[in-house]
């Protein structure tokens, strides 16, 4: 069931996608990823669900990351799609990768079908390698997009279903896994509207991303996989151990020569 609900909310993102207001969403993650992935190095890079099928047409995955090998797994049972990259049918949740192997992890709206998805993120961190990049891509289940969605405007239905995850919750979950979050950033604009929105990177854009971030459509979290280093044990600090050690009186440097003199006389 878990799967099959992976797939349709993957469809749903994915044909929203292709709204005016979708394609100015992409737009705008496009911009805001390129940014954030300046700083992500490696040779592996995965986009993972079926909500990057929308994202596929509009969005060269290659291109835009400094990762050369860039594949795209998607859920067992979905419907091929054009995607640039190859493709890869797998569970989500059991990738077909090696621990620590992957450089790059972009996952657009794949927690969105799982109310609980811990074990989604915990498989992504098994394939993370240390110091990896990864950027989780969800819709704000308070903004005025989702409310438009909630009251049935038709061109924001596809957004009905799936469990959108407020960003600080996710934000929590990863730092549960040991992850520094690095930007959390605004995408695809606050007004929900059926037109073309504002052009991306206008003063007003700018503006209610500084102000008015928290109704933004979309969201974007960069984060990196931090792994604790082990430390030696240090011995166990007693006090009572030091009050009761026994030292032996040691004679100071300088009197040491004059009973070496003293018996030098005698």
């Amino acid at each position: 069931m878990a799967q099959q609900n992976q797939t349709t909310v993957g469809q749903a993102v994915a044909h929203w996608y292709q709204s005016p207001a979708g394609a100015q969403a992409s737009a705008d993650l496009a911009r805001r990823l390129g940014q954030c992935a300046q700083t992500a190095f490696g040779y592996h890079a995965l986009v993972l669900g079926s909500g990057a099928a929308g994202l596929d047409e509009r969005i060269d995955w290659s291109s835009l990351l400094s990762v050369p090998l860039v594949a795209t797994v998607d859920a067992v049972g979905a419907s091929g799609g054009q995607s640039r990259s190859a493709t890869v049918r797998a569970q989500m949740d059991a990738l077909p990768f090696e621990s620590e192997s992957i450089d790059v992890v972009i996952a657009p709206h794949l927690l969105e079908a799982r109310s609980n998805p811990h074990e989604l993120l915990q498989e992504i961190d098994r394939v993370l390698r240390p110091e990896g990049r990864l950027f989780i891509v969800g819709v704000n289940p308070t903004s005025l997009l989702k409310i438009a969605a909630l009251l049935g405007v038709p061109c924001h239905q596809d957004l009905r279903s799936g469990a959108h995850h407020p960003a600080w919750r996710v934000v929590d979950w990863l730092r549960l896994l040991g992850y520094q979050i690095n930007a959390i950033e605004p995408i695809g604009g606050f007004w929900p509207g059926c037109r073309k929105p504002v052009k991306s990177g206008s003063g007003l854009q700018r503006l209610s991303a500084d102000w008015a971030w928290f109704l933004h459509g979309c969201y974007l979290i960069d984060a990196s996989r931090r792994v604790s280093r082990p430390h030696a044990l240090k011995p166990e600090f007693r006090l009572s151990e030091w009050i009761n050690r026994k030292t032996k009186p040691v004679a100071a440097p300088g009197a040491r020569r004059v009973e070496k003199r003293c018996n030098r006389n005698e």
